[in-house]
Order: structure tokens, then C-alpha cells, then sequence
């Protein structure tokens, strides 16, 4: 039951221009787009509190002993919560640019908790790294397509044909 956030509390404070940020803004919408990328794909699995986790540790978590029902409505408010930023984030459901930020920054810090809870299985990458290999791919494959005409020309002047010039 590591993760200690409630749903209501789940935005971050944007930084003051006297923040010296760790990650960028950019940076953080691209490992929460790495992150929704590999949930959906089924990459990663989150293990949610569960109401019953929840009311084991209720008292150490909140501060006081919340009854089942509660913790039970804890669980399914923080699922929701969820399923709420991802359609934000995802641009499933619209929202303000404002809203938008506040949705990738709790989505975020939802990440640090389940992380650090040990509730995520599975890895994913930052988004951009994955475009990156992407790119990356794409020039593989044209470097491959050159080299396959490359060998084929080569084979053809040394067969006693006529080299064409480049």
C-alpha cells in the first residue's frame, strides 16, 4: 500500500521561474506518454491499493482508521482517478492546456509513487527515446536498401559489364 497519494491531492505546484527543475515539462509528457504507451500495450501492469490494503494501513496512511466502506471507495475513486488522467493525458477526453499539465503532472507523480511502492511491473521508455529508435530504424533500413544496390552494382562491374559512374 505505498502509494500515499489521495486522488483529490494528486496536483503538482508548476514550477517558479526560480526552480531549478530536475526534468523539463517536455520531459515529463514524454515519459508519461512512454508510460500510457506501454500500459496500453500491456508492457507494464500497476498494482492498485487495494480497499483492503487500504484499511490494514488506513491509520498509518491517514492518520486515522477508516471504516471498509471508505477504503473500499478510496480504491475505486483512485482506479477512476486513473482512468481520468489517462484520458487527459491521452487527448481522449478534452481539456485546457491548463488542464492538460496538471493531468501529465499528477500522472507523473502518480508514476514516482507507484514506482517507489514497487506497484508497477514492467519497464517503459521515455516517449522520445522511442521515437528516437524509430528514427533510428528507418535509417537502418535506407542504409540497408543502399548497401543491397551497392553490393548489386559492385557485383555487376566486376562481372565484365560496364561500371556507371557516380
Amino acid at each position: 500500500m505505498e502509494d500515499k497519494s489521495s486522488p483529490e491531492n494528486d496536483e503538482a505546484s508548476p514550477p517558479t521561474s526560480e526552480t531549478k527543475l530536475l526534468f523539463s515539462q517536455e520531459e515529463i509528457e514524454s515519459m508519461a506518454k512512454g508510460f500510457i504507451l506501454a500500459w496500453v500495450r500491456g508492457q507494464i501492469v500497476i498494482q492498485f491499493p487495494t480497499g483492503e490494503e487500504m484499511y490494514a494501513q488506513s491509520k498509518e496512511t491517514f492518520g486515522r482508521q477508516i471504516s471498509k466502506n471508505e477504503a473500499v471507495d478510496w480504491e475505486i475513486k483512485n482506479k477512476d482517478n486513473f482512468n481520468d488522467l489517462i484520458e487527459i493525458c491521452s487527448g481522449r477526453r478534452p481539456a485546457s492546456p491548463d488542464e492538460l499539465t496538471t493531468a501529465t503532472n499528477a500522472l507523473f507523480r502518480k508514476i514516482l509513487d507507484w514506482r517507489e511502492g514497487e506497484r508497477i511491473k514492467g519497464s517503459f521508455l521515455e516517449y522520445s527515446f522511442e521515437e528516437r529508435m524509430a528514427e533510428l530504424e528507418r535509417k537502418l533500413e535506407a542504409t540497408n536498401r543502399i548497401v543491397v544496390e551497392f553490393i548489386k552494382w559492385y557485383r555487376g562491374s566486376t562481372s565484365g559489364e560496364s561500371v556507371p559512374k557516380m
